[in-house]
């Protein structure tokens, strides 16, 4: 119906169960995932049971993701 293939569906439990096993499969110990906070509460914690470390941007003043900082926190990890 929307031309989206097949192998390009993943389906799970809810979002913090497709998000965790999307940690578990791109990143581990070594890596950095960076994600707006405060925000989704479940960030930190499927970040840790990967093993990656967590890089926390803060929101702007007016509560939106920062993207200029977001941005300017990628590292090679």
């Amino acid at each position: 119906r929307f031309g989206v293939p097949q192998e390009h569906v993943a389906t799970g439990t809810g979002s913090v169960g497709v998000a965790q096993q999307l940690l578990q499969a791109t990143s581990g110990p070594g890596d950095e995932v960076i994600y707006a906070w405060r925000s989704f509460e479940a960030y930190p914690i499927i970040t840790q049971i990967s093993g990656a470390k967590s890089v926390q941007v803060p929101l702007t003043s007016g509560e939106v993701h920062d993207l200029d900082a977001m941005a300017a926190a990628i590292t090679d990890r």
